[in-house]
């Protein structure tokens, strides 16, 4: 046995539990966050406790967002 195949179980074995263990992030809420010239909007996300979610960061500013 290789070592390539004594890495290829734990490897199969890992990505199927990571993707049994949460679910798509097409089923998950998404949060849209606008950053321009230094800003953020909106300010203030509400989401509820324990809820998992995605955000997506759009830069519309004419500098880098950092």
């Amino acid at each position: 046995m290789t070592s390539k195949d004594k890495l290829m179980k734990p490897t199969c074995i890992a990505i199927l539990l990571f993707a049994l263990a949460d679910p798509p992030l097409a089923d998950l809420p998404i949060y849209t966050l606008v950053a321009k010239d230094g800003r953020l909007t909106p300010a203030v996300l509400d989401v509820p406790a324990g809820q998992r979610f995605k955000i997506v960061i759009r830069n519309d500013g004419r500098i880098v967002a950092r």
